[in-house]
């Protein structure tokens, strides 16, 4: 590397011009990934056909921007309201949300914006130190070793899990098996689309985010009342916030260990930061010296989710400029960018460009500097969002999360799969199963076919037989053996009690009827697998996958059987809270949801958000003006953001699509 380079790159910063887009990347990397099923991939979509008009030195700096930036934004929604603003945010409200919850949202903000800041900084000076170093690892690495990676990643699912490891197993395994859906990349056979065209390019990623995460919190929310934080503690202001950033400061070897394995995620082709997210957060519970509180609002989840999603950018961006290859889904259109302002991307980017491709860098750390510069000060007022009343905020967020599924592909059919998420999140949410862990292995399991079966190919059955792959399945193997041989071990030092048999003999509970159901649907899986997929490639991993399904319900339906299920293994849900919802209050609440859907089929957006959000807040409780100034708020603000901003025509209804409009 050149130090005229570096020097080169820093004169750059020299150009008013270079901070405005600098700064104007700032403002819409944190719009966009605040706004659910809004994130940074529409974003750098929308700017793609402007920068025809931009020199690289102009329209790379600011799609990096928005690129490092929009974490921080989606770690704000993810934080207050449990809607993830952008994929890589998912792991983030896993304890960011229990901590709004308990009135320390300010506190999870201020952790947030500053790891998601030294994120940036710090690993973009690592990008700049390991370039020499880094590119051999990586071409190093077989499709083999890339197989288990990912099961490794997925093995976290059972450490995520913070009550029972089968039930978050199980929940990772659906994950996978939803992710099985439409067509099969290599073979090209449909699996699981019951004729349906929507079905083909299998469930998208956004409908079920909002689904799984945000429907649920606010239709229980609603059952309830009152407000997200469960406990009435008085806002700090400042004071949380820097609380926050001082719990950075004191778990530095935390955030480090999660910038590096950001970083390395980012740069392995395909990976992107949802997988590193995850693996970041099984590590940080797996070495706190306070594991039974992650999920419940432990400070050390959110540090390492936020450490980890922003350094994934400056490894994903070191392995596209290097290789040619995108390092996150993000990159590909990064990608696009570089070719068509004429560059090529590969080795040429660290040669003949190699001064923009280091200012490419700085941009990363100086991004990261202004996000925290702003967010910073406003995170006492956001933080505020946890206390407006559950019957101003529900019905805004419910539209804004509907709204937000439709926007993704602009298909009503999306809106219904975030519905339906809706309900299967609110009964994990009831009985206790692990929403993350479903998420994680809907996210891996594209990856994970697509890697597996290009070993197989390239090298027989045997592939795993090299030396990374085998020290990846002996790591993979310890983790999952971790647990249940340390059970052991303390039971025969009686530091631990065996579980005795439930006195209720064979009456099944919640729980064992969630499990008659993934029976039912695993023995399903694989009679259609047999039965309907032709070929032996495309229904080799539903059959495994429905099979262990199938094995870990049954261990799960004895264990209810046999013993019941204790209250205190509990660990996504909060007992003595959700004793206030109730099953009629779900099924009220849900009905009103599926109105508000069925009313946009007939007669679209615009005229149904106006109706749901007044008559809605009216039945929660709210006084009829304070309905009616939220009803107008919210409408336009939908209307500018959806219809003037972003340019996307809201659906407009059988009704009027008759009438021609």
């Amino acid at each position: 590397m050149q130090f005229g380079a570096i020097l080169s790159a820093l004169q750059n910063f020299a150009s008013l011009e270079l901070w405005l887009f600098i700064g104007l990347g700032t403002v819409i990397g944190l719009i966009f990934g605040l706004i659910p099923g809004i994130s940074g991939m529409l974003a750098i979509t929308l700017m793609l056909p402007f920068i025809f008009v931009m020199t690289p030195m102009q329209a790379l700096p600011l799609m990096m921007t928005i690129m490092a930036i929009q974490f921080m934004g989606g770690a704000i929604s993810a934080i207050l309201l449990n809607l993830p603003g952008t994929p890589g945010s998912s792991a983030t409200l896993i304890d960011g949300f229990p901590m709004t919850q308990k009135g320390e949202g300010g506190r999870a903000l201020g952790a947030a914006q500053m790891a998601s800041g030294l994120g940036n900084v710090l690993t973009a000076f690592v990008a700049l130190l390991v370039i020499p170093l880094i590119l051999p690892m990586i071409v190093a690495l077989r499709s083999a070793d890339m197989v288990f990676i990912i099961l490794l990643g997925i093995t976290f699912i059972g450490i995520l899990a913070t009550g029972s490891m089968i039930k978050g197993l199980l929940s990772g395994c659906v994950g996978l098996m939803i992710s099985f859906i439409g067509f099969q990349p290599t073979s090209g056979a449909d699996r699981f689309i019951f004729n349906s065209p929507y079905l083909y390019d299998g469930i998208a990623l956004i409908p079920l985010l909002l689904g799984l995460f945000a429907l649920p919190e606010m239709v229980a929310l609603a059952a309830r009342g009152g407000t997200i934080a469960r406990t009435q503690t008085v806002i700090k202001g400042s004071a949380d916030v820097l609380r926050g950033v001082k719990d950075v400061l004191i778990h530095w070897p935390l955030v480090l260990r999660s910038q590096l394995i950001g970083f390395i995620a980012g740069a392995i082709p395909g990976v992107g930061a949802s997988p590193a997210t995850f693996i970041a957060y099984g590590q940080a519970k797996a070495t706190s010296k306070h594991k039974e509180t992650f999920g419940k609002g432990n400070v050390e989840g959110v540090i390492a989710v936020e450490s980890a999603n922003n350094a994934c950018e400056s490894g994903a961006l070191l392995t596209t400029l290097a290789l040619g290859i995108p390092g996150s889904p993000i990159m590909a259109l990064m990608l696009g960018a570089i070719t068509m302002l004429g560059l090529v991307p590969g080795p040429q980017m660290l040669t003949q460009n190699l001064d923009l491709s280091i200012t490419l860098i700085w941009v990363i750390a100086v991004s990261g500097v202004i996000g925290v510069a702003i967010c910073l000060p406003l995170a006492p007022h956001l933080s505020r969002v946890a206390f407006i009343p559950g019957h101003i905020l529900v019905p805004i967020v419910l539209v804004l999360a509907l709204t937000g599924a439709y926007g993704y592909h602009r298909l009503y059919n999306d809106v219904l799969v975030a519905l339906i998420f809706g309900v299967v999140g609110l009964a994990m949410r009831r009985f206790d199963f692990n929403r993350p862990a479903l998420l994680l292995g809907f996210i891996l399991g594209p990856i994970f076919e697509k890697f597996f079966f290009i070993a197989l190919k390239a090298d027989g059955p045997l592939f795993f037989v090299r030396p990374i792959s085998l020290a990846l399945i002996a790591i993979t193997i310890a983790v999952i053996a971790f647990g249940p041989i340390k059970d052991i071990i303390r039971h025969r030092r009686g530091v631990s009690e065996s579980p005795k048999r439930a006195e209720h003999g064979l009456k099944l509970g919640g729980n064992g009827y969630i499990y008659i159901i993934l029976v039912a649907i695993s023995l399903f899986v694989l009679v259609w697998s047999f039965t309907e997929i032709p070929t032996f490639q495309s229904r080799l991993l539903p059959v495994a996958i429905g099979g262990i399904i199938l094995l870990l319900a049954a261990i799960g339906l004895r264990h209810e059987l046999l013993y019941g299920d204790k209250p205190e293994s509990h660990g996504e849900k909060d007992t003595s809270f959700m004793a206030q919802e109730t099953w009629r209050g779900y099924v009220v609440n849900l009905s009103w949801v599926a109105g508000f859907l069925l009313a946009i089929y007939l007669v679209g957006y615009l005229i149904s958000i106006p109706l749901f959000v007044l008559f809605y807040m009216k039945r929660l409780g709210a006084r009829w003006l304070t309905s009616i100034i939220s009803t107008v708020l919210a409408t336009s603000s939908i209307y500018v953001m959806f219809e003037i901003f972003l340019d996307l025509e809201l659906y407009r209804g059988l009704f009027l699509m008759w009438l021609g409009y």
